[in-house]
């Protein structure tokens, strides 16, 4: 009965998906001894069943669901209560007013309000709601194409997942997979995110220069009170950047995060109720009435999002503990091995095919849980560094959200901008390609998440990633501050494939391709040289 409750609250919660999949796992689990070849197992009685998903402390009562009650909560709740208390107002009127400084304000500020706030939602889909129902209406009122305007909503919010400190709910099962602590995993993941944002910012700015986009004549009016808007925001909201604060600065210094989130709660708690007193002092009883009503509705968001955390890990428990006892998740590695034929390439490629077919329709903790299972033991074997695989499977789980042909991030931006959502998907997957690269970079560049034991290597190959995102921007968009052309496309195209070769020569003949294309349109434009298309 536990076990059919949770299935069914699931299914209310998350939709059909998961539940689908548990109940086919349960159905595989009493009756593999009559199946054959990848699927034949011993079969496992009733007793045992309902032993494994639930009273052996297994299952629904696993070590996902203890994960979720004694750290993942934590963390939503923090994100529960900066948004009720007025955090989400302080990131969208900073990034309004930052990003309206130029003439791709309205994407930028899309961009940056989506990751900040999509670092404490953790979901692609519920941020584009969010976020996306300001940023998607006032990009399409600065000209951007509908489509266009919802992709760039839909890859910056699923972005949000891989940016530090607050990741998705993913990161904190691969820190007590993989036995590093939170704080490591958060290092690893800081320079691979900058570069994700880097090269979404850098290809909107592209974007709006080839559309000949200019800043509204009321934006360039504000500019001498920009400092004066500044001070004022941060006296409405400032105040809520010091738990933001002292919840990075207690993880990196190495509490453990539950703690450090547990103690920021009650910090933010204590400074809205402060800054409630100091800066209303005159109607002291109604703001602390209104303090406890955003804290009610914060707690109570909290309560309910993290029983929904609580829900899904629990289903998720029963797959995972299923797969491990009838040995499913070794065969398959085995399988994978023999398709691949001892190609390297072609194993990975099944790996990433394999995340982003379980992140069709599901939550990134569902699809990175199963496909770690399932994949990661045998690219481990390969000689791939286990941090290297953990991220390359979460990676490709989060950017399993702008994947056709479930993609979640992408459905719900078309639902706000009215565009197509064939279009709106495509335009997605070309501005989220980083994304698609980024894992794969991890694997044959291991350097590239070494930020706290190699940070030179690591900053020269995510240099190099970031080249490879402008690389493949200009061959993209056919422009750069003035049209590239055929020549310069393919330049870009040859540049591109030699930096993401794995030898750094290469990637330094590809990366100063691309910086003398750069150097050459900044000259021409700015001393009135005819190019023509070149």
């Amino acid at each position: 009965i536990f076990v059919l409750l949770v299935v069914v609250m699931t299914w209310k919660e998350w939709g059909m998906t998961i539940p689908v999949v548990v109940l086919a796992t349960l159905l595989y689990a009493v009756s593999g001894q009559h199946l054959g070849g990848l699927f034949r197992h011993s079969g496992i009685d009733l007793e045992r069943l309902v032993g494994y998903t639930s009273t052996y402390f297994m299952g629904t009562l696993g070590s996902l669901t203890s994960l979720s009650a004694t750290m993942i909560f934590h963390f939503i709740l923090f994100g529960a209560l900066l948004q009720c208390l007025g955090g989400f107002s302080l990131i969208e009127k900073l990034s309004r007013l930052v990003c309206s400084r130029f003439a791709s304000g309205a994407s930028q500020t899309a961009i940056y309000s989506s990751a900040f706030i999509g670092m404490m939602t953790g979901s692609a889909a519920a941020n584009v709601a969010v976020t996306g129902s300001f940023t998607i209406p006032m990009m399409k009122s600065r000209g951007y194409d509908p489509n266009y305007a919802g992709a760039v909503e839909a890859v910056a919010s699923t972005g949000g997942q891989i940016l530090p400190p607050v990741m998705g709910v993913g990161a904190f099962i691969m820190a007590s997979l993989v036995g590093l602590p939170y704080a490591k995993i958060c290092i690893a993941a800081l320079l691979p995110a900058i570069i994700y944002f880097l090269h979404l910012s850098f290809s909107v700015t592209v974007r709006s220069c080839r559309l000949g986009m200019k800043r509204y004549e009321a934006e360039q009016e504000e500019e001498a009170s920009f400092g004066r808007q500044i001070m004022r925001i941060f006296r409405e909201h400032g105040h809520l950047l010091i738990p933001i604060v002292f919840l990075t600065w207690r993880i990196f210094a190495g509490e453990r995060p539950a703690r450090a989130a547990v103690n920021a709660n009650f910090l933010m708690i204590g400074v809205a109720f402060l800054h409630a007193l100091v800066t209303r002092r005159g109607q002291a009883v109604q703001a602390m009435k209104e303090v406890c009503a955003n804290l009610y509705k914060g707690l109570l968001t909290g309560g309910k999002e993290g029983a929904k955390i609580a829900l899904v890990l629990g289903a998720l428990g029963i797959i995972v503990d299923i797969f491990t006892t009838t040995g499913f998740g070794q065969r398959l590695s085995h399988a994978m091995i023999g398709i691949a034929g001892g190609n390297v390439f072609i194993l990975v490629s099944l790996a990433a095919v394999l995340t982003l077919f379980f992140g069709m329709g599901m939550p990134t903790p569902g699809a990175y849980m199963l496909t770690v299972l399932l994949s990661a033991p045998v690219l481990i074997n390969f000689g791939f560094p286990e941090l290297s695989v953990h991220m390359f499977v979460f990676y490709f789980a989060v950017i399993a959200a702008i994947t056709p042909p479930v993609a979640m991030a992408s459905l719900v931006a078309v639902g706000i901008s009215g565009g197509s959502y064939i279009s709106t998907c495509l335009q997605a997957v070309r501005l989220g390609l980083q994304g698609f690269l980024l894992p794969v970079f991890f694997l044959f560049r291991p350097e590239t998440l070494a930020l706290e034991s190699a940070p030179l290597q690591a900053l020269i190959s995510n240099g190099f990633l970031l080249m490879s995102g402008i690389g493949m921007t200009f061959m993209l968009e056919g422009f750069f501050i003035r049209k590239l052309g055929l020549f310069g496309r393919l330049v870009s195209l040859a540049a591109t494939a030699f930096i993401l070769y794995p030898d750094d020569l290469l990637s330094v003949i590809g990366s100063l391709a691309l910086i003398l294309i750069m150097i050459i349109q900044l000259y021409a434009e700015k001393n009135g040289i005819r190019t023509g298309n070149a």
